[in-house]
């Protein structure tokens, strides 16, 4: 047996791939931004269990396809109840879409003891909900929290943490802070 480790851009893969290696193209192009072509090898990987339903929800939350993306995370959820990342996004998405914020809160606040890894993903959504529903002081509370919780382990997430802060504090007539 010979073995080969062969490396290319996902644009240049010509080759049949497994469903497993299917869905990583589409993690590999979702990181690129790459949205409707992370969506499409998602589709080609087929379903798997439901997981495929949290992938290809990803991929439509990318495209502001929140509707879609809705329905494939509550496909996901359905097999998976226990999934705190398809909550967590189903939620995101809700807010997003407009929808029912209070329902979208209990989703967040449900995950919340299932995943320490998610904790600061989780109260972006929940500070996120919170604003929405008007209450700064309690989304900047919120989001503080999350900060702290995330440190310097994630630099996009402390990113995406702080200019979520800076909005609110905007928001709240507090530029100077």
């Amino acid at each position: 047996d010979h073995w080969a480790l062969v490396v290319s851009p996902p644009e240049r893969v010509d080759w049949p791939l497994s469903p497993r290696e299917q869905r990583a193209l589409g993690v590999a192009l979702e990181a690129k931004g790459r949205f409707a072509d992370a969506y499409a090898a998602y589709q080609q990987a087929g379903p798997s269990g439901g997981v495929t339903d949290l992938f290809l929800g990803n991929a439509l939350l990318g495209q502001g396809r929140f509707a879609e993306a809705g329905s494939a995370f509550e496909a996901h959820l359905a097999l998976h109840p226990e999934s705190a990342e398809a909550a967590n996004n189903l939620a995101w998405t809700i807010m997003r879409g407009g929808a029912d914020a209070v329902r979208a809160e209990k989703l967040v606040r449900d995950a919340r003891p299932r995943s320490e890894a998610l904790h600061p993903y989780l109260l972006d959504t929940l500070s996120q909900i919170q604003a929405a529903r008007g209450d700064r002081a309690g989304a900047l509370s919120t989001v503080e929290a999350a900060l702290a919780e995330v440190g310097e382990g994630d630099r996009a997430l402390a990113g995406a943490l702080a200019f979520h802060r800076g909005e609110l504090l905007l928001a709240m007539g507090r530029p100077e802070e």
